[in-house]
């Protein structure tokens, strides 16, 4: 999966969320492969290798933006958003 920056993220943001991916690891989290991409503007794409997928076996996934019944297309979630959700759901 790749993420395409939105009008509302910053030129760094795909650079950002693959360091989040290589911290996770040297914590010992357990992270699906990920890769940064460059672009001719200068930003970065982020992509990460499927993780609703191992072999033919899939696994239920659903967004945080699905789980709020909010359109993905709109930028609204950030950090702080999405911790008061995982507290809601645990």
């Amino acid at each position: 999966m790749v993420k395409f920056s939105n009008s509302q993220d910053g030129r760094d943001t795909g650079a950002i969320e693959y360091v989040c991916v290589l911290m996770a690891r040297e914590v010992g989290l357990s992270m699906p492969d990920g890769h940064l991409f460059t672009a001719q503007n200068g930003a970065g794409y982020f992509a990460i290798k499927r993780f609703d997928r191992n072999g033919n076996k899939r696994y239920h996934m659903h967004s945080a933006c699905g789980l709020r019944h909010s359109d993905f297309r709109t930028p609204m979630l950030n950090y702080e958003n999405l911790i008061a959700l995982t507290e809601m759901l645990t």
